[in-house]
């Protein structure tokens, strides 16, 4: 009898243990954040994403009662950054900034070890942005056709990223408008104001110029996304100019694949809230980013359609990978 009692002592025990346990085991996403968070900028420090980024991780923070800090990892169009994030610990505390290129162009030019429409988990999507093509104001090229003719008497060049979405647009167009137009690669609006600003390129072709124009250094010449910007309406797209192309440009916080759900949710909701504070909707303008806000779910819908997007119309176009297909 009394050893049937222990027996059954130890089983009450080993059920206790395993019905307790997910609550320990998860102890660690009910607390969640106990220590600050890192959030991974994939561009140069001063950029629109990096300010973008930074005001987030500061209102976000405020939220989570936890810091979250900035790091820049540029590089590679942004991939270098954003494949940082996809190989980090799936615990919450290390996230970053996700744009476009690293999804929709970076993949298709070169090998990367990620997945850009799986390898993570999406947080929030927190803006578009313009793209558009800009040239010093005291410029002999005044217009969009004055760029075009100039490109097909000289070698034009252009500050922008590597890889990036608006990159591979203007080669777009440099082809099908038959003119010679080099990419001068930078890491970021940062270095690339300086570089046109310089007289070192011809023009410039990233998001963020639109303080340089108000202040009277720079002249807008085409849009290359899908529509006007509401403050510069006079400004044409490029499909307006009979040019098919159109540039895919988000801005997101994104982890890596495998967080858990109850973290993600914390992060999500946190950054939901900074998204929404007046004060980043100001940032947002002064970066000449539109807000536009898409919970984790959809963004990470979105995400996966502008890659299946993307893959689509460059294998049409026989760019990047695609080019030996083509021929």
């Amino acid at each position: 009898m009394k050893r049937s009692m222990v027996l059954l002592g130890c089983v009450c025990l080993a059920l206790t243990y395993f019905f307790i346990q997910p609550e320990i085991v998860n102890s660690s996403e009910i607390e969640f954040p106990t220590k600050p968070i890192k959030l991974i900028v994939n561009f140069s420090a001063g950029g629109p994403a990096d300010i973008c980024s930074r005001k987030l991780a500061d209102l976000a923070g405020k939220y989570l009662n936890q810091e979250i800090f900035v790091e820049n990892k540029p590089g590679a169009g942004g991939a270098v950054g954003v494949r940082f994030v996809a190989k980090s610990k799936s615990d919450g505390y290390t996230i970053g900034c996700l744009t476009a290129s690293p999804v929709v162009t970076v993949p298709f030019f070169q090998e990367v070890d990620y997945d850009p429409a799986n390898d993570f988990t999406p947080i929030i999507q927190f803006a578009m942005a313009d793209h558009p093509l800009a040239v010093p104001v005291d410029s002999p090229i005044k217009t969009f056709k004055d760029f075009i003719e100039e490109g097909r008497k000289r070698q034009l060049t252009y500050a922008s990223m590597e890889f990036s979405a608006v990159s591979i647009s203007l080669t777009r167009m440099a082809t099908k408008a038959n003119i010679k137009l080099k990419l001068i690669p930078t890491g970021g609006t940062g270095p690339a104001v300086p570089m046109v600003l310089g007289g070192h390129t011809d023009a410039i072709g990233v998001s963020g110029v639109y303080e340089y124009v108000r202040s009277g250094k720079l002249r807008l010449i085409c849009q290359t996304g899908g529509y006007r910007n509401k403050e510069f309406p006079e400004i044409p797209t490029l499909k307006e100019l009979s040019y098919d192309v159109e540039t895919i440009a988000f801005y997101g916080i994104v982890g890596p694949k495998g967080i858990p759900e109850k973290i993600q949710k914390k992060l999500e909701e946190a950054f939901t809230q900074a998204a929404r504070d007046p004060s980043f909707a100001q940032v947002v303008h002064n970066a000449a980013f539109t807000l536009f806000y898409r919970n984790g779910e959809d963004f990470g819908n979105h995400i996966k359609e502008a890659y299946k997007r993307s893959e689509k119309e460059l294998k049409e176009l026989g760019l990047g990978k695609f080019a030996k297909e083509k021929k």
